[in-house]
C-alpha cells in the first residue's frame, strides 16, 4: 500500500470514515516506507507497532506521514529494498 495519497496526505489514519468489511482483522500493514504490526492487548485494544523501516527511511519521516498513533518496536528492523529487474537490451 502507498503510505500517502496522490496529494501527499496520509493513508495510515487513526480511524476510518468509510464502510469497513472487517474491523480489526489486519495483523500487518506494509507500505513503501515501513511495516506496522498490530497486537491485541487486554480489553481488545489493538496497538500498532512500527516494526520495520525501509532502507534510508527514518522514524521521524514515518511520523510526519502517519496520522495514526503507533509505538516504535525496540527491536525495529530494516526492510531491505527489493531489487528492480533491469531489462536486457
Amino acid at each position: 500500500m502507498e503510505h500517502t495519497n496522490k496529494e501527499g496526505k496520509p493513508r495510515v489514519v487513526q480511524s476510518c470514515n468509510i464502510p469497513l468489511t472487517g474491523a480489526g482483522v489486519v495483523d500487518l500493514l506494509i507500505t513503501e516506507l515501513c511495516a506496522f504490526r498490530f497486537e491485541k492487548q487486554k480489553g481488545g485494544v489493538r496497538v500498532m507497532w512500527l516494526s520495520e523501516l525501509a532502507e534510508g527511511v527514518t522514524v521521524e519521516q514515518v511520523k510526519a506521514k502517519t496520522m495514526a498513533n503507533f509505538k516504535v518496536d525496540p527491536n525495529i528492523k530494516t526492510m531491505p529494498l527489493a531489487p528492480v529487474p533491469v531489462p536486457h537490451e
